[in-house]
């Protein structure tokens, strides 16, 4: 058998984000596979095999495409200094970052205005502030979602704690609700319109009017809101 290969660049929606793929079609492959690198979303595929095959294995494989897709995106930025003073958000508060050189004693604490960092070494310092972030946001954002889900006659069947690196959430029609652990850093007022946001989309998979309703009957100043968090966006992205 000859080998026959061909690539196409394709793209699903899948809620209210946009996933663009590979789709490299061989008449040797057996089955479809998945990849996901830093180039994104590669689908290796049997030559013969139908495109709704291939759509409906990405709508069941899609979070843990974006989970993968998430952690190859996310960011670093070079301009962070994570040295002692260096001042951090902690919804819409600032505090301080305090290291302390502790080779038997790992922990991050907040204590007043200060983060205490107690870190082996300066290149974990970053990693343990992240993670202190993504635990505080786990537990915050699940009081959210729990509070407002009612509120709109929701019913999100996970929450998902993201690490995107140019989406504050998203949901899916499988009910999974996406939320990026850098809205800690937002005041508690933006946090609530990002849930209350990614919630409706439970009963409007799109932008609509229907929509927009449903998002201001529980936060009516979704627009100041929204504009808020969009002029501090470079800021909350730098951690």
């Amino acid at each position: 058998m000859s080998l026959r290969i061909a690539e196409s660049t394709r793209s699903i929606r899948l809620g209210d984000r946009e996933l663009t793929y590979v789709l490299r079609r061989s008449n040797r492959r057996r089955s479809i596979g998945l990849i996901v690198n830093h180039q994104g979303l590669k689908v290796a595929s049997p030559w013969q095999v139908p495109l709704a095959e291939i759509y409906a294995l990405i709508v069941r494989s899609q979070d843990w495409v974006f989970d993968k897709l998430d952690a190859w995106q996310a960011e670093r930025p070079e301009a962070r200094r994570w040295i002692s003073g260096e001042t951090l958000y902690l919804l819409d508060r600032e505090i301080r970052l305090e290291i302390e050189p502790a080779p038997f004693r790992h922990g991050v604490f907040l204590s007043g205005d200060r983060l205490r960092v107690y870190a082996p070494g300066e290149d974990s310092v970053a990693r343990m502030v992240i993670a202190w972030y993504r635990s505080e946001a786990k537990s915050d954002f699940a009081e959210r979602v729990a509070r407002i889900a009612p509120r709109l006659q929701v019913q999100p069947r996970r929450l998902i704690i993201s690490n995107a690196k140019h989406q504050w959430g998203s949901c899916n029609t499988q009910g999974s609700v996406r939320l990026n652990w850098r809205l800690m850093q937002a005041s508690p007022a933006v946090v609530d319109y990002v849930v209350a946001h990614e919630l409706a989309h439970l009963r409007h998979m799109d932008h609509s009017p229907n929509f927009w309703a449903t998002v201001a009957s529980v936060c009516p100043q979704y627009r100041q809101l929204r504009a808020q968090l969009k002029e501090q966006d470079a800021v909350y992205r730098s951690l």
